[in-house]
């Protein structure tokens, strides 16, 4: 399989797939390595301002926010990279191997072992082993680390493992120290990495969208618990996380707000043109040969899955990875927006339409329409059983096509995958494979305002209101609904509005 996927790609004339969502790597020998491949923000405004934050002596607590897939861990990657390589000997500032996941389970000590962990691993790459070793402290970590190889404390990441293997991750046990002193060991490495010459040291926490996603009193206590750790000094810690983070956990939390800087930095999408240069760049750098290579697709189809995917580079990549390597009868062939707009909604029809019912598809794309929403939400708008709901986002969440957003207090809202938000986006769209009937995104009430407005040509807000003895909001928000979904248009007459079928 894998072999038959290299293929596909030296069809075109690439090393290896030119639309591989991993972020870039920090490191020159990787082909698609950050000094090579990075494309806009560097003279950005977010940019400037994170430069000035690590710029400042003495460490920072910095939060980065953006919507999932638009390349924030890139972001923080290439100025990792630069404080690190591109400045003065003096100004440099040391980065662990990989950014550190955090986990809403985690107490003070997971939290020190894995940068522990994460610091030592870059030291022996930086540093050599033979040099790490014959220094008592770091010959104490390490042997903390063979010593202790099964079930107790699962540490996730690149781990303390030396010389043996940097898998995913390892299970280790650790002995019975105490927190104190695991803040000894790791102000000491601190301590022997500033001797190295290095003016600090930048941490780089991932997964923090899978952390938010859990409870929120259960993410803010992490924060809570951590806030002495965070105040190290000399140590610039960066969080990334979904929009919305801060606010959310870290403003309503005073004393851990305190000791941040005052606002998250938004990493927005790339521009249009930037995501076609990126992606360009990406041919040339993959080219078996420069300048003998195929593009896969138009230029014109990246476009329209930057529009169709709100600018999010990952999607983008992942629709066009998975269009070219599913259907063989495309190696080679330059694919038109024509042939991707066909393969992706034969996607869609392939993973929704034959494995949901039109009930489900409808209830499905409602939800999308809400964007976040509840079981109540649903069960209201679509006049069914809270019960068979909940059935309903239970397989919807088995298949992947529903995910937990957030908890609060008792209400628990979801929202669809990416694939279903195109869906949704896309149900007017023409397609030989694919189409969606308006019904299904309407709630019973509002269908049966559509059949009055085909019965009686156009309809009066008060009409509706006086024969389903509504208030009228209620029915100015079904009939907004309906306008923005283009079946129905308005037209002012006198004092009034009518309302008729859109042509």
């Amino acid at each position: 399989m894998e072999d038959n996927l290299l293929n596909i790609w030296e069809a075109y004339g690439f090393k290896e797939n030119p639309f591989n969502t991993r972020p870039l790597s920090l490191y020159g020998e990787n082909l698609l390595s950050i000094e090579k491949a990075f494309v806009g923000r560097k003279n950005t405004e977010e940019s400037d301002l994170l430069l000035r934050l690590l710029d400042s002596p003495g460490g920072n607590r910095i939060v980065i926010e953006g919507e999932i897939g638009v390349g924030k861990t890139t972001f923080i990657n290439y100025h990792r990279h630069f404080w690190e390589h591109k400045v003065k000997k003096e100004q440099k500032l040391f980065t662990s191997y990989g950014e550190i996941p955090i986990y809403y389970n985690w107490q003070p000590k997971d939290f020190l072992l894995n940068i522990l962990s994460h610091l030592l691993h870059k030291m022996v790459l930086t540093f050599g082993l033979e040099k790490i070793t014959s220094e008592p402290l770091f010959e104490e970590l390490l042997i903390l680390d063979k010593v202790y190889q099964q079930s107790s404390y699962q540490i996730e990441g690149q781990i303390l493992g030396i010389g043996g293997g940097y898998g995913k991750s390892k299970n280790i046990t650790i002995p019975n120290i105490t927190e104190a002193r695991l803040q000894f060991y790791l102000q000491e490495t601190i301590k022997a990495i500033l001797q190295k010459g290095y003016r600090g040291i930048i941490l780089h926490f991932d997964n923090l969208e899978i952390l938010q996603s859990g409870r929120l009193e259960e993410c803010q206590q992490i924060f809570q618990n951590l806030r002495d750790t965070f105040q190290i000094p000399e140590v610039y810690f960066i969080f990334i996380g979904p929009t919305g983070f801060f606010r959310k956990v870290i403003s309503p939390l005073e004393r851990v707000r305190s000791i941040f800087f005052g606002w998250p930095i938004y990493v927005p999408p790339l521009t249009k043109e930037e995501t076609l240069e990126a992606i360009h760049l990406r041919y040339e750098l993959l080219a078996m040969k420069q300048l003998c290579w195929i593009k896969p697709v138009e230029d014109n189809c990246i476009s329209f899955l930057y529009d169709l995917y709100e600018g999010k580079i990952r999607f983008i990549m992942d629709a066009l990875q998975a269009i070219l390597t599913r259907f063989p009868r495309s190696i080679g062939k330059i694919l038109s927006l024509e042939d991707v707009q066909k393969l992706l909604f034969g996607f869609m029809e392939e993973k929704i339409l034959k494995i949901l019912t039109t009930r489900e598809i409808e209830v499905l794309l409602q939800g999308a329409s809400f964007g976040r929403f509840t079981n109540i939400q649903l069960t209201k708008y679509l006049d069914l059983k809270k019960s068979n709901v909940a059935k309903y986002l239970q397989k919807f969440q088995e298949l992947g096509f529903v995910k937990l957003a957030k908890k609060e207090g008792r209400n628990i809202f979801y929202e669809v995958s990416e694939d279903i938000k195109i869906l949704y986006r896309t149900k007017n769209l023409p397609s030989e494979n694919f189409s969606i009937n308006p019904s299904l995104i309407l709630s019973p009430r509002q269908q049966k305002i559509l059949q009055h407005i085909q019965t009686s040509n156009f309809i009066t807000i008060q009409e509706v209101a006086s024969f389903f003895q509504l208030a009228y909001s209620t029915i100015r928000a079904d009939l907004e609904h309906l306008l923005e979904e283009n079946i129905i248009e308005r037209k002012k007459q006198g004092s009034r509005y009518l309302y008729f079928l859109s042509k």
